[in-house]
């Protein structure tokens, strides 16, 4: 079975010069030249989750906000919602841990980099043909290096647990370069549990030139990848910081 997964930070900002229905449109037809079959968003808000729903009506959704249905129209109040072709049959929130110690709390109080709001990853099951398989979608703390560490520790005992029953794919934008000590620790640790960072190591943070690779996709053993890469070509490269990256894989 065929599988072609994407990952993309959507960029939540005033600054963006793309409105929603024009960035959504573009995502849409997108997905659609490409065939992805699942992909997992960081950074939607309220607006933009909506306006990707009325057009991305064939594909299954799921993705809960930072705060309560009181903030749901705050430009801050983020998802990382899964959109999937195939239907989610189990899906889950979980919130990372986001306060930091004492020493680093005046660094965090920083609406600039959106410091000191919770951090979460989302989980679905969804069901195919040959396996049910896991999805998970993240988006790290910006600032922070001890939260950021925090953060993997987390995830990575979450990944334990679900790796056990299902193929599983992990993805999102890690804020977090692959020479930094603590993100090696989280890709070794990964594998000796059976799950692998997909080897795309092109720039992907646009507009930063200095070649950041902050988004990332982890597969485990039970796939078969064929294809991988980035997409940073035409419109889709031209509505976020970020580009959108990819992995073309099967099941064994």
């Amino acid at each position: 079975m065929r599988l072609k997964i994407a990952s993309f930070n959507t960029w939540n900002s005033v600054r963006n010069k793309y409105n929603i229905e024009d960035k959504s449109l573009i995502i849409f037809n997108h997905l659609k030249k490409e065939d992805i079959d699942v992909i997992g968003f960081q950074e939607l808000n309220f607006l933009s989750t909506k306006s990707l729903k009325e057009l991305l009506q064939k594909y299954y959704s799921y993705g809960k906000y930072r705060f309560t249905n009181f903030f749901k129209r705050f430009i801050a109040n983020e998802n990382n919602t899964i959109f999937s072709k195939y239907e989610i049959i189990s899906k889950k929130t979980i919130r990372l841990p986001f306060i930091p110690k004492l020493k680093y709390l005046k660094k965090s109080i920083n609406f600039k980099h959106w410091s000191l709001f919770p951090r979460l990853v989302t989980i679905v099951i969804i069901r195919t043909d040959d396996k049910n398989i896991c999805i998970m979608n993240t988006h790290l703390e910006y600032k922070i290096t001890s939260l950021k560490k925090k953060q993997l520790t987390y995830i990575k005992n979450i990944i334990s647990k679900y790796i056990e029953k299902y193929p599983t794919i992990l993805m999102g934008d890690f804020n977090i370069e692959l020479d930094n000590s603590y993100f090696k620790e989280f890709i070794n640790d990964l594998k000796k549990i059976g799950m692998y960072r997909v080897e795309i190591n092109k720039n992907t943070y646009g507009n930063n030139r200095c070649g950041d690779i902050i988004d990332n996709i982890f597969i485990s053993k039970d796939f078969n990848v064929s294809k991988k890469g980035i997409y940073n070509k035409g419109d889709i490269s031209k509505i976020s910081d970020h580009f959108m990256i990819f992995v073309e894989c099967s099941l064994d």
